[in-house]
């Protein structure tokens, strides 16, 4: 509860406009707010797609390991 309460905070402070802009490429004008969580929640699924293919690959190296 007391994050639903905080995102909406964040959220309701943070409306103004913005254009990003990165390495040629510009984004259209967006809040700040969505700017911010959209680029939180890609971070979210890249670390978690690291952390993945860090476990598979330790489980292989354990079977080929278990193997010999």
């Amino acid at each position: 509860m007391v994050v639903a309460v905080a995102c909406l905070l964040f959220v309701l402070e943070n409306q103004e406009f913005v254009t990003v802009s990165f390495l040629g490429f510009s984004a259209p004008q967006l809040q700040v707010s969505v700017l911010v969580i959209m680029s939180f929640l890609v971070g979210m699924i890249a670390g978690g797609l690291m952390v993945s293919a860090s476990a598979l690959r330790s489980m292989r190296r354990k079977r080929l390991r278990a193997a010999h």
